[in-house]
């Protein structure tokens, strides 16, 4: 709020604030005590004490007649506009100190009852002489009009001063905020003007006293309205909740639909609709089985069993027949609908995941396909390296065998000379190609096993393992036990070079990540599956470790078995050790390369 619009807003509730105050000192100076007695009394307690907090909720509008304001209009028709005026101020003071503790605010709602119910009076006086006297006078339309007036009157001063006070809060227009939130509120002055008029034409045929004996049937005729009218807005509030389910269940972009416990559609939405194929006449009334294939409905019969043993919502996948014929993916969500806590219907959405299932399907054959091409690099590779290590054995080994006989049989024709000085030094010169020789045959030879160890070829896995765990040994220091007691495992070639690959990998990551000092390598034969375990005592390694995508070493391993149809298990613990268990199907067992 600007600092102008501040200004004349605390200057309008000053205005107000000190009118009201004039109001009541007019008011209480002009008050005839003489007509008042401890009638008045009472009817002021009531209105202060009691009636404030009262209301009365008129249907389909958002307003309420107020009891205190009924009596304040009663007070005017039986005492006159000063004593209406003082009891009004008494109610408006009563009445702000429920919802605020701000003296600005108190004081301006008993200013404003008091302003605007002098206005009432005073107008009311002029038009139709003393207001007290109204109700004596044998003038029906007189007697009429002075209620319409009063009711008009009051509405007027009442609901403007009570637009301007919120407008200049706001900052919003009078016009807008007097129709926003008071327009409907001159029913109940209206009605309230009514109830006090009947009220005291009542008590001036019978008499106050009269009144109040018969004031429990008024009070029970007042809660039973109340509470009529409470059930008209539970009423009221049902039908926009059912409105607003209806619109949600309607527009809702999943197939959304209600069947009873045996299985039969009660309703269903326009997605439904949309996604079958069928009309809403058509839907209605079958079982969900004449909607999917015959295989789906034991499946749906058991998710709607768990429904009722444990209450609970169940999401699972299934199929739909469309009218056309086609069979569609969905993915359906149900759970159940009680009454009275009873289970009596099943609420669910099917979703159409056709779409996500060609994708997943098209991924499936993607990754087959990636997987086909690494087995075929991969058996190209191992093919390459034979060749290799074929070549580098045969035909450079033999090579370098041949020059250290040559330079073996140089140095036997040197021994025969008889210049033993000479001899010695030529000797001595051949001594470090001969070093040369030997240590280019063993680095050519280690090459070559390492390409495609021929010992893999020549003997088989079995002795292959076992050659490779003493080379380890030798190589790191690292211990290594090898309880490797088959003679012969009937595996292919695939299969057996897979199963060396994945033991040298694990061996490396021994060597790299475990710092451990002993491996325990053990194979034996398992329900027709070729088990390989390879066990350290190292540090161990984390599940994030296992998952993490540069460990390549373990995808690798992982890839190597399922190419070949086998199954890696890796399992670890803390300071522990890992074990790393490779199961691979015998030829015996129907073995086939996947590709």
């Amino acid at each position: 709020m600007s600092v102008s619009k501040q200004y004349l807003f605390k200057s309008f509730v000053g205005a107000i604030t000190v009118a009201g105050l004039a109001v009541i000192l007019f008011s209480v100076q002009r008050l005839p005590l003489a007509q008042l007695d401890w009638r008045f009394l009472i009817l002021a307690v009531i209105t202060v004490v009691f009636c404030s907090r009262l209301g009365v909720a008129l249907p389909r509008v958002k307003a309420e007649i107020t009891v205190g304001d009924t009596l304040i209009f009663f007070a005017m028709f039986l005492y006159g506009a000063e004593a209406a005026t003082l009891l009004a101020a008494a109610e408006g003071f009563a009445l702000s100190l429920r919802v605020s503790r701000k003296p600005r605010v108190f004081l301006f709602n008993s200013a404003q009852m008091a302003c605007s119910t002098f206005v009432t009076g005073w107008v009311l006086r002029s038009l139709l002489g003393p207001i007290e006297a109204l109700h004596r006078i044998d003038d029906p339309a007189k007697y009429l009009a002075a209620t319409c007036i009063m009711a008009l009157v009051q509405y007027i001063a009442n609901s403007g001063l009570a637009a301007l006070y919120t407008a200049l809060k706001d900052g919003q227009p009078v016009w807008r905020t007097w129709r926003r939130h008071y327009l409907w509120t001159s029913i109940t002055y209206f009605a309230g003007a009514s109830v006090a008029s009947i009220t005291a034409d009542v008590v001036g045929a019978i008499g106050l006293s009269a009144a109040l004996i018969i004031s429990p049937i008024i009070a029970i005729i007042y809660f039973s309205y109340r509470t009529y009218v409470k059930k008209l807005e539970a009423a009221a509030e049902l039908r926009e909740s059912e409105e607003r389910y209806r619109e949600l269940f309607e527009n809702a972009k999943d197939a959304t639909y209600v069947h009873d416990l045996h299985g039969r559609y009660i309703s269903v939405n326009r997605a439904a609709e949309k996604l079958t194929g069928y009309t809403r006449t058509e839907i209605l009334g079958k079982h969900f089985g004449d909607f999917v294939p015959a295989e789906q409905i034991p499946k749906i019969g058991e998710h709607l069993c768990r429904k009722l043993a444990d209450f609970g919502e169940t999401t699972y996948e299934s199929e739909v027949l469309t009218k056309d014929g086609r069979r569609l993916a969905v993915e359906v969500s149900s759970h159940l609908i009680f009454e009275s806590g009873v289970a009596v219907a099943v609420q669910g959405a099917a979703r159409d995941i056709s779409e996500r299932k060609a994708a997943e399907e098209k991924l499936k054959a993607y990754s087959e396909q990636l997987r086909a091409l690494s087995a075929r690099l991969q058996s190209a590779r191992e093919q390459e390296g034979t060749r290799i290590a074929r070549e580098i054995h045969d035909e450079l080994g033999s090579a370098l065998t041949s020059l250290k006989w040559d330079l073996e049989e140089m140095e036997k024709m040197t021994s025969a000379s008889s210049d033993q000085s000479e001899l010695a030094a030529l000797r001595e010169k051949l001594q470090a190609p001969m070093k040369l020789a030997d240590m280019a045959i063993s680095a050519i030879r280690r090459i070559a096993s390492e390409l495609r160890p021929s010992i893999l070829d020549d003997l088989g896995l079995v002795p292959a393992i076992e050659w490779q765990a003493q080379q380890f040994q030798e190589r790191t220091g690292i211990i290594c036990d090898c309880d490797c007691f088959l003679e012969k495992v009937e595996l292919s070639e695939e299969q057996a070079t897979a199963v060396f690959r994945i033991l040298q990998e694990a061996l490396t990551n021994v060597l790299r990540h475990a710092q451990a000092t002993r491996v325990k390598i053990k194979i034996n034969i398992e329900n027709g599956h070729f088990a390989l375990s390879v066990s350290d005592n190292g540090k161990g390694i984390t599940e994030s470790e296992k998952s993490e995508q540069h460990s390549l070493g373990i995808l690798g391993m992982r890839e190597r078995a399922h190419l070949i149809s086998g199954e890696i298990d890796i399992n670890s613990v803390e300071k522990q050790g890992t074990v790393i268990l490779v199961q691979v199907p015998l030829l015996d067992q129907g073995f086939e390369m996947t590709n």
